[in-house]
């Protein structure tokens, strides 16, 4: 897709109908998981103002940068401080820490340093399944899994976990058939339902992941976290009056809660919904604002409810908000891009969606080739292309599991293995020469 002027008519009304179309399936939807992006390091996002007519328009958002490999470093520091922790705590904290930044290989040997010691610690176990399984070892995840379900046939991280494997693995009726046994046969927590629904909706099984959602719910109805997962569920599948039910039933018992902030305003600036309030829907997400400045997610569904108002300068502030959150934000690019078209602000204009052309011819490629990934998920060759494409675009967060992963499917190919070496160098980090063998 060309970044062409927000003012040639056609192609930009275009282009917002599919932002406002897509924005109730996928922009906006809560995710109760962390995002890597976001990381606490990241520089302040400036505050929305409450009046367009007195609102500063930003004109110098955040660059494009040029790689993340200081947000790697910052996100990998824990691991290099308990890389010398002799302690199995202390490995088991270095394990999560690093399957957390995709540090895969230092998450493996933490957990088996730690099986050592303790050949039956459970959190070890996990991690270094977790590992094999996102290092395309599925045969020897899987073993882990099933030898803790021997152990315990109520423990739904092992049923979670084969879920997780069978999928990546290119078994998806078999992951689909796992989370279902995990469902009925795990243990009946709210954190074990609302887990197992929150995957089900990762897979778009939004039917199936309401069900799960619900009895979540059933088993402790007072959960804010489990309302949650069921109204994002909703909200999602397009359930909107269902959601506006729960939502509802959270306010009740948490009338500050940022992420009911949000997804109520997203029901209620749905034009599906049976009641739809676009001024209660404002002032709902620009609470949830001053609740949580750092959620990318309010100033994506901001900016679409300003721009239906034509508030063109609050709309500029929140796309500026979410490249700060985020630079490489396809819609950030694009959304301001075209307010400051509206603004008559054409260089500055130009310059969004020049930028956005370029993210967005990345991310294509990207796509594509997680598509060969995705289709052969045991061969060095689909990672390895992936990792020195990530690598070349100053995706280095990215690139690093690929290079791994490749990597231990095909230790013998010298090539790949100076390439490794190299990406390692660039990082300042020592040769991984031990896992090369």
């Amino acid at each position: 897709m060309s970044a062409q002027s927000p003012t040639a008519t056609n192609p930009s009304v275009k282009r917002l109908a599919a932002i406002l179309g897509l924005l109730l399936l996928a922009a906006i939807a809560v995710r109760l998981i962390s995002d890597s992006r976001r990381i606490p390091s990241a520089p302040p996002v400036p505050p929305l103002s409450m009046d367009d007519s007195s609102a500063v328009l930003p004109e110098s958002p955040p660059p494009v940068p040029a790689d993340n490999i200081e947000t790697l470093r910052a996100a990998h520091a824990q691991v290099d401080r308990l890389a010398s922790a002799a302690a199995p705590a202390a490995q088991e904290q270095r394990a999560e820490a690093a399957l957390n930044c995709g540090d895969l290989w230092s998450a493996d040997e933490s957990a088996r340093a730690v099986l050592k010691v303790l050949p039956n610690n459970r959190p070890a176990r996990l991690s270094l399944a977790a590992s094999l399984r996102r290092l395309a070892q599925f045969d020897a995840a899987e073993k882990i899994y099933r030898q803790l379900l021997r152990e315990d046939s109520r423990d739904s991280d092992a049923y979670l976990g084969l879920a997780d494997t069978t999928f990546a693995a290119n078994r998806r009726p078999e992951a689909f058939k796992w989370l279902e046994v995990g469902a009925n046969l795990g243990a009946q927590t709210p954190v074990s339902l609302s887990t197992i629904a929150h995957r089900y909706q990762d897979w778009t099984a939004f039917p199936l992941a309401e069900g799960v959602a619900v009895r979540a719910v059933q088993v402790a109805p007072g959960n804010i976290d489990s309302l949650l997962q069921l109204a994002s569920i909703q909200v999602e599948s397009g359930r909107l009056d269902a959601a506006y039910g729960t939502l509802e039933t959270i306010f009740k018992k948490d009338s500050n809660n940022e992420l009911a902030h949000r997804l109520m305003g997203v029901v209620l600036m749905n034009a599906t919904y049976s009641h739809p309030d676009i001024n209660r829907a404002r002032s709902l997400l620009e609470r949830a604002v001053e609740l949580n400045a750092r959620d990318i997610d309010i100033y994506s569904t901001a900016a679409v409810i300003y721009r239906q108002q034509r508030l063109y300068r609050l709309a500029a502030q929140a796309y500026d908000a979410m490249l700060h959150l985020d630079p490489t934000s396809l819609e950030g690019r694009y959304g301001l891009g075209q307010v400051y078209a509206l603004l008559g602000k054409t260089d500055l204009s130009r310059k969004q969606l020049e930028m956005y052309k370029q993210l967005d011819d990345r991310h294509r490629k990207v796509i594509r080739l997680l598509e060969d990934v995705t289709h052969h998920p045991a061969s060095s060759k689909e990672h390895a292309a992936l990792a020195r494409y990530l690598q070349s675009i100053g995706n280095y967060g990215t690139a690093l599991p690929e290079y791994q992963t490749a990597a231990t499917l095909d230790p013998r190919d010298t090539a790949l293995r100076k390439e490794i070496n190299r990406f390692y160098a660039r990082l300042g980090w020592k040769s991984p020469e031990s896992k090369l063998l």
